[in-house]
């Protein structure tokens, strides 16, 4: 088969690509910049030259597939809401590019969209039938969310939530990666004494999930990417410093002190959690989580590691 992706080029959608080709699918991806052109095409993927608020050029490359991909959704934290016009556009253009057909399109935002799921019980874990509680900065995210699952009603949108992401050499967005950030900039890891938690997905496993609901018709609404992976952020931080040679010491300080020393984000890591249930996925698509945790993943990085090349930060 032949899928339009959009977000080839980026952490996730180079691992979805790659096992996309593995399974013999042909890709046309869409780039944004002369960059992202040549990495695409340098992998396989035949290059689209557009942005999200290209309109024509989504719907032309959508209807020409037999399904659509969109791991990226226009932007970070820092541009969510420049970016929320073009983001609702594109989507509702790629809906109505599957509307009246059996072809499948991807819509991805992770688990963040039900915020802190401990808010009246640190021990919560979300599933899908859970009411989103979505974070100001992403209400467009959430109204693309909901417009995706009325269509499903009667099309094949799907939404994939991936939990927080690891694997091979990191990304450029999360705890890890600021922590990684953190000692990249101080040489030690920050941790601040709190018990909240994450659930995780390896990148790969993530991928695989991408590839079962492609190529089974039945897949519909929305799933939860998240392993049988929750762990503290204070034990994903003493893995983070035995990646580094430091033996799993950490230096704690203040919520105060971690905002100033590596921002406002690194000192949310510490006090939202953000627990979720892969249960529906496994149980309707048969996806099975295979890679090592990511406490052991960390531990398991080459030694010496030099922490410039892993965990790349923005």
């Amino acid at each position: 088969m032949r899928f339009f992706v959009i977000g080839g080029s980026g952490f996730i959608g180079s691992a979805v690509c790659r096992q996309l080709q593995e399974r013999g699918h042909e890709l046309v991806g869409l780039a944004r910049s002369d960059a992202s052109v040549a990495k695409l095409a340098a992998i396989g993927i035949q290059p689209l030259r557009g942005a999200l608020g290209d309109i024509e050029v989504l719907g032309e490359a959508a209807r020409a597939a037999d399904g659509i991909v969109q791991i990226s959704t226009g932007g970070n934290l820092g541009n969510a809401a420049k970016n929320a016009e073009a983001a609702l556009s594109s989507s509702d253009t790629l809906l109505k590019a599957i509307a009246g057909t059996d072809k499948p399109y991807i819509y991805t935002c992770g688990t963040g969209l039900w915020s802190d799921t401990g808010t009246i019980d640190p021990e919560r874990v979300v599933t899908e039938d859970d009411p989103e509680t979505v974070p100001y900065f992403y209400t467009h995210i959430g109204e693309i969310y909901r417009r995706m699952l009325a269509a499903a009603e009667h099309s094949r949108a799907i939404v994939i939530h991936p939990a927080m992401v690891y694997g091979r050499t990191g990304g450029p967005i999360g705890p890890i990666t600021r922590m990684f950030d953190g000692v990249r900039k101080h040489g030690v890891v920050f941790v601040a004494p709190e018990d909240n938690a994450y659930t995780y997905v390896h990148v790969d496993d993530l991928a695989d999930l991408y590839v079962r609901v492609l190529e089974n018709s039945n897949a519909r609404g929305s799933y939860f990417a998240a392993a049988d992976d929750t762990v503290t952020t204070v034990d994903v931080a003493k893995a983070v410093s035995v990646a580094v040679g430091q033996s799993g010491d950490v230096v704690a300080v203040d919520h105060v002190a971690l905002r100033r020393l590596n921002g406002r984000a690194s000192e949310m890591d510490f006090w939202l959690n953000c627990r979720a249930s892969g249960n529906k996925a496994r149980a309707e698509l048969g996806w099975t989580p295979a890679h090592p945790s990511v406490v052991a993943d960390l531990c398991a990085l080459p030694q010496p590691l030099d922490p410039n090349l892993v965990y790349p930060g923005r």
